[in-house]
């Protein structure tokens, strides 16, 4: 498991995959701002669930491809994707 599976995966971070892997300027990464209002569709979406789990080394595509939807806000998927993360790193030591 990767150092950011181990040591869990927040807001902060979940910013700067947004920022670094996908160009969003970090003043339009308002919590309440939709991830349709940023251009992404579900292409989008399955790139973000891709590159978080090269980062952590996790799948995490089961947990997330039915919640987190281009109607879910910057907030709450970044919380959607650290739930998944934890559940997953909990899985993984429980093996």
């Amino acid at each position: 498991m990767s150092e950011v599976g181990a040591a869990g995966f927040d807001q902060q971070d979940f910013l700067k995959l947004l920022r670094d892997h996908f160009g969003i300027p970090a003043d339009t990464l308002e919590p309440h701002v939709k991830l349709v209002d940023l251009g992404w569709d579900s292409l989008a979406l399955l790139e973000m669930i891709v590159i978080v789990e090269e980062t952590t080394g996790l799948k995490l595509q089961e947990r997330l491809e039915n919640q987190v939807t281009a109607q879910t806000t910057v907030q709450d998927a970044g919380a959607m994707v650290s739930a998944a993360i934890a559940a997953a790193s909990t899985d993984m030591s429980a093996v």
